[in-house]
């Protein structure tokens, strides 16, 4: 029974058990001393967006994600456009259009260059040039629905506890099906085992400098995925809106799909051991949910000596079942 009960609500007060469901809401409650950071740059106002757009040879799609976002119902005070080093004529040529278009339009638009460094420090980037209280970072390939900023801003201004924002997602691709990602709430130890946060998750744009920003270190769409960690691990809870207000498009060459085996595991031990004190507090717990996965593969019909897709590459299946359990136990024993 609480002693003081909080009001239904208090999403963010709610979404604190996501830390760690082990604990009572009252504990939450009884412990909720943290404030967010709120420092604004000078001349940033209070409620300002900044969205962050990130490119490397895009071509036609990061206009597609631009234009998008210009479309919002809720339209961000700046939106900075991270060229990662792109080469190509086609992506030069679109982000030239997109310039002459805001230009013309009267939408927001800076174009930041610089020497191709990999998705992190772009974001990093962006992160430093950003001067809205909240920031949301968006891949150049991928398109976001109009209601998203609207929705996500208005949480974030309403509890302050909240970290993020996220939404479920749409998937599309040339040589895929239409589908959707209804991706579960992001919380511990779920987020160690499968990454549930959906860029372009609005959040704090001084939260997200205190912390340290994106770690330069983690590649292959690992980076967005550490940083949720490293936000709940800090107290920040990360809520995601059950609705499709994104659309994520899957390519075949995108880093994450062309991960080798090797790759991956290098970035599962990584992202284990930069946060090692926070997983072994669920070492039971993560060792349950993969074992989990494995039975799921175990009784899905595929045999031992049959084959299985794995980040678009096929794989022998007990390669696949071993992986991850060889790198949380190297972590941990």
């Amino acid at each position: 029974m609480l002693l003081s009960r909080p009001k239904p609500q208090d999403l963010s007060r709610i979404a604190l058990m996501f830390l760690d469901r082990r604990m009572s809401l009252r504990s939450h409650v009884q412990n909720d001393n943290q404030s967010s950071p709120s420092v604004l740059r000078p001349g940033a106002g209070k409620g300002t967006l900044s969205v962050v757009v990130t490119c490397y040879e895009m071509g036609d799609m990061v206009k597609e994600s631009v234009e998008s976002v210009w479309a919002s119902e809720r339209q961000p005070d700046e939106v900075l456009l991270i060229d990662d080093g792109s080469y190509g004529e086609e992506t030069l040529g679109r982000i030239k259009e997109l310039e002459h278009y805001a230009s013309e339009k009267g939408h927001p638009l800076k174009i930041i260059r610089q020497r191709n460094q990999g998705l992190a420090s772009a974001r990093n980037t962006g992160l430093t040039a950003a001067n809205g209280e909240f920031i949301s970072f968006l891949d150049g390939d991928d398109i976001i629905k109009p209601q998203f900023y609207r929705i996500a801003t208005k949480i974030l201004e309403e509890y302050p506890r909240l970290g993020g924002v996220a939404a479920w997602a749409l998937i599309f691709g040339a040589d895929i099906a239409d589908g959707f990602w209804n991706a579960p709430q992001p919380e511990f130890p779920f987020l160690f085992t499968e990454n549930s946060i959906i860029v372009p998750c609005l959040t704090r744009t001084a939260l997200l400098r205190s912390l340290g920003g994106y770690d330069a270190r983690q590649r292959y769409n690992y980076e967005d995925w550490e940083l949720g960690i490293r936000m709940l691990a800090s107290g920040w809870p990360i809520v995601t809106i059950p609705m499709h207000l994104l659309k994520y498009r899957v390519r075949s060459d995108s880093l994450y799909r062309s991960m080798t085996d090797i790759q991956n595991q290098v970035m599962r031990e990584l992202l284990f051991n930069t946060h090692r004190e926070t997983a072994s507090k669920f070492a039971v717990e993560i060792a349950m949910q993969i074992e989990h996965q494995w039975k799921k593969l175990v009784y899905s019909g595929v045999t031992c000596e049959g084959k299985t897709q794995d980040n678009g590459h096929t794989v022998p299946f007990r390669r696949k079942v071993s992986r991850r359990i060889k790198t949380f136990f190297h972590a941990y024993h």
